[in-house]
């Protein structure tokens, strides 16, 4: 084995090859962690920034990368992960196959000589192998860290029994999906549309009518929307239409009498369905567009036989918690890399930033623990706890 440095986009592109068979090999399902959406994230949101991608080499083939951006914080060069609200373009790939231990610790040697004193990876699902190697590594190399639970993502198991999945929910959901649905069947005509298997030159139509929709939310009105962010629009564009080249994106549109009300922004890969981006048009609020979106949604998908899994991305609220069948913990840690200021910066860290952020935002602000609510469909059902396919859908 030996460790390799990537330091710059053009050279991630020239590993793209190596790259992208190491994502197929690891637990990673998102396609946006494949390598040329990882420099399109760098060449927008860290133009400037310091990049670097560490790889572990092994017989020519590439077994664990590590790819991060330089930042300031706390008067410190931090190394965080190619990831942000924007889009998740950063995380460990690790082969499973491989020697994991010895490929891990390598990738930590190389952390340990960038001199940055901290490291700080938001978006670590600690019930992930390639983060489990990673956690045990860092404690045999006596590296500390300080690990923060953030929120929890809803998953969707896709068992292709919809009529348990249906009885898995609340009553109260039931009662209040079929009002949803009866009421929109009356007022006209009910359709969703998925376009799937698009040509890149067939996206930009399709994207820009998705978030005209999501504009005319409060997203729009608070000036947060993809249209309103300067360079936002772009990015996904550009984005969407590379993951249209390698089969990959979805875009669901809810129609109400031919007029689309609600869409979702999806990535496919290894038969999961990641949906990323949603939104809906509030002068159609009275239906639950989006609620009733995910209803035709979910019916379809569990009708498809290469579909395993939907994964709502984003924090497990009170709507997303109606539909899921379980969660992953999404978690911070921050490494301190052997240096004294990166050992000074995570003990205070760990013992006073609490303090302070308890102080400026006048109390603890705490995301509720919501459950699954339809958890009781997995109780009979082989799939809990399942990983995604390694293999292409």
């Amino acid at each position: 084995m030996k460790l390799l440095r990537i330091e710059s986009v053009n050279e991630l592109r020239k590993f793209s090859t190596p790259w992208d068979d190491l994502w197929w090999r690891s637990e990673a399902a998102l396609p946006t962690q494949r390598a040329e959406l990882v420099a399109q994230w760098v060449e927008h949101f860290a133009p400037s920034g310091h990049f670097q991608a560490l790889v572990v080499e092994d017989n020519g083939q590439l077994v664990a990368a590590l790819p991060l951006v330089m930042s300031r914080k706390f008067g410190l060069q931090v190394g965080g992960l190619t990831a942000n609200c924007w889009s998740d373009s950063g995380t460990l790939l690790l082969d499973g196959q491989s020697e994991s231990p010895l490929a891990v610790e390598m990738l930590m040697q190389g952390v340990q000589s960038l001199r940055w004193p901290l490291l700080m990876l938001d978006g670590v699902n600690l019930d992930n192998g390639a983060w489990q190697a990673w956690q045990q590594s860092q404690s045999s190399l006596g590296f500390s860290q300080a690990v923060r639970p953030k929120y929890r993502i809803g998953k969707i198991d896709i068992t292709h029994n919809w009529d348990a999945y249906v009885k898995a929910w609340s009553a109260n959901h039931r009662r209040a999906i079929k009002k949803l649905r009866s009421a929109a069947e009356n007022n006209g005509t009910v359709e969703l549309v998925a376009h799937s298997g698009l040509h890149p030159n067939d996206v930009e139509p399709l994207l820009h009518q998705a978030f005209e929709i999501e504009d005319r939310s409060w997203k729009g009105r608070e000036g947060t929307s993809v249209l309103r962010t300067p360079g936002a629009y772009d990015f996904f564009l550009r984005q969407a239409q590379q993951l249209a080249a390698w089969n990959q994106f979805e875009l669901y549109f809810l129609k109400l009498n031919g007029r689309p009300i609600a869409f979702d922004f999806c990535y496919v890969a290894k038969g999961v369905v990641s949906s990323h981006k949603i939104g809906y048009d509030e002068e159609f609020r009275d239906f639950g567009p989006f609620q009733l979106l995910r209803s035709y949604q979910l019916e379809r998908l569990f009708a498809d036989p290469d579909r395993r899994l939907l994964d709502t991305l984003g924090i497990l609220g009170e709507a997303s918690a109606k539909w899921s069948t379980r969660y992953t913990q999404s978690s911070r840690a921050i490494m301190q890399t052997g240096s004294l200021a990166g050992r000074l910066a995570l003990a205070g860290y760990e013992h006073l930033w609490p303090k302070v952020r308890k102080l400026m935002l006048k109390g603890d602000v705490v995301e509720p623990n919501r459950e699954p609510g339809a958890a009781r469909l997995l109780e009979n059902s082989n799939v809990a706890g399942r990983e995604p396919a390694l293999a292409a859908s």
